[in-house]
């Protein structure tokens, strides 16, 4: 048997500890560079552990339930070709650039920053799924002008049906 390699999870954006809700191969599965491996899911996201080269899974690390950290060892792979051809030259590298999926994860991430709990996991998943995750332009200006009306209102100190009054007035205005 050819030496086997470790599958680490890479950079998911500072979590510990997040739990693995699925185990997507089984030992003697043939897996491609990028495949996944295992599910993670943050309270923020959810998230595929990708291998990080093409080869035949030699022995599972983790089972549904265990929880993992970047670096964490997911699983021992036989890197393909190890049976007299090169491996991948993904699998000599030392640290690999981000996958597509980390791409987006990282980017989700970044435009949920002012997101709190149900909110942020909801955009999260829309996010990560490549749903609009966001307000619509529409929505937007709605906000937008909500805000404003509601300073204002601030600003002139307009308590109750006063207030109730000036916020319908600029709300139509």
């Amino acid at each position: 048997m050819a030496e086997l390699k470790e599958a680490r999870v890479p950079d998911i954006g500072g979590y510990d500890d997040v739990p693995v809700i699925e185990v997507l191969v089984a030992v003697g599965d043939t897996v491609a560079a990028d495949q996944g491996l295992v599910t993670l899911e943050s309270d923020k996201a959810t998230m595929e552990v990708p291998a990080p080269f093409a080869g035949v899974v030699r022995e599972l690390k983790v089972k549904v339930g265990d929880s993992l950290s970047e670096g964490g060892v997911v699983a021992l792979i036989e890197p393909a070709g190890a049976a007299g051809q090169p491996a991948t030259t993904a699998a000599a590298e030392p640290k690999k650039a981000p996958n597509a999926q980390q791409e987006r994860m990282k980017e989700c991430n970044t435009k949920a920053a002012d997101k709190k709990g149900d909110e942020r996991k909801k955009y999260m998943s829309a996010c990560l799924k490549g749903e609009d995750a966001g307000p619509s332009a529409k929505q937007k200006a709605q906000q937008n002008k909500m805000t404003a009306c509601n300073k204002e209102a601030g600003g002139k100190n307009l308590k109750g049906d006063e207030r109730k009054k000036f916020m319908s007035a600029c709300l139509k205005g």
